[in-house]
């Protein structure tokens, strides 16, 4: 998957995420501060399942697995 098919599959979402990842659409220039986002959400107790379970594995390892 790519980065912009799992930032699509996001921003589909009724969510805070799902509207910043909505914004990355519109503006790719804000790509390195909505992956930097997710990464530090991921890295919080109990959030990576939450994420995965919102999101989607793939979307979400993807994200937190792209180069900046």
């Amino acid at each position: 998957m790519s980065i912009e098919e799992a930032i699509q599959s996001i921003a589909k979402a009724e969510t805070l995420t799902g509207f910043n990842a909505k914004m990355v659409v519109d503006n790719p220039r804000q790509l390195k501060h909505f992956v930097k986002m997710i990464k530090d959400q991921y890295e919080r107790d109990g959030n990576k399942d939450n994420l995965i379970a919102n999101y989607g594995a793939e979307e979400i390892n993807t994200i937190i697995n792209y180069k900046l």
